[in-house]
């Protein structure tokens, strides 16, 4: 009787939320033994001039052959990187052009980041959540676009390194996100399968390869995707801070 009372109470203070999908409980998930999380937008805040950002990638891609006319004024960084994964399939130039244009883009990202790295901080609840996952007895992974410099450097400088298990950053693996390959990576160095894990992030990609793979997917709005891309990108979960995922990671 308790048991059932306390999974309802779950299950109300999640639509109190306004979880996507409330009445999922990751609990009942088989054996959950793992937490995978996406870094920037997600655990970690980086000060960085999007305008800027956007302007230079666009020159950086237009250099490479992916014409200008293919974005708007409009479009957010997510957009972008999705209408060039679009593009590259479309004209069928395969994973060598994806991955050429890829390296091109992460130059430009790169730089901007290693700019904001002094100026980084963590997401309102990051410190407590990893805490309490660990607390939990749960492995913790990170796969990130970011570069592997880039990622240790924050993760000592906002102390937080000492909580994951397994990071696998862009320049650690063949392909990268929207890749499920990537995410495929830190869930075999983490010793379980994509059933066994829930895997958090702000971009749709990210929500995209957890649900290719079968993981449970949780998509948070501190980053730059809006609640409606997460959902549509098949998200299980939309919370709109990091606090809230203990509310759903019942046990």
């Amino acid at each position: 009787m308790e048991l059932a009372k306390g999974a309802r109470a779950r299950a109300e203070e999640a639509r109190s939320l306004n979880l996507f999908n409330p009445w999922l409980t990751i609990s009942r998930a088989p054996s959950m033994k793992a937490v995978v999380f996406d870094l920037d937008g997600t655990l970690v805040h980086f000060d960085i001039d999007l305008g800027a950002l956007k302007r230079e990638l666009l020159m950086a891609l237009s250099r490479v052959g992916v014409p200008p006319s293919l974005f708007s004024t409009e479009d957010t960084l997510t957009d972008l990187l999705d209408k060039v994964e679009a593009y590259v399939k479309a004209s069928g130039m395969g994973c060598g052009a994806m991955r050429k244009l890829w390296d091109e883009a992460f130059k430009v990202i790169e730089r901007f980041e290693e700019a904001a790295i002094n100026s980084a901080s963590l997401m309102p609840g990051a410190l407590e959540v990893l805490s309490a996952l660990k607390r939990k007895g749960l492995r913790i992974g990170l796969f990130t676009l970011n570069s592997s410099a880039v990622a240790v450097n924050v993760l000592k400088r906002l102390g937080i390194s000492k909580f994951f298990d397994v990071m696998v950053a862009r320049d650690l693996v063949d392909d990268v996100k929207p890749n499920p390959n990537h995410l495929s990576r830190v869930f075999e160095e983490l010793g379980v399968e994509p059933r066994e894990a829930v895997v958090v992030g702000d971009m749709p990609f990210d929500i995209k390869c957890a649900k290719k793979l079968g993981a449970v997917a949780v998509g948070v709005t501190t980053g730059r995707s809006r609640e409606e891309e997460l959902k549509k990108a098949g998200a299980d979960y939309v919370i709109r801070s990091l606090s809230e995922l203990l509310s759903i990671i019942a046990g």
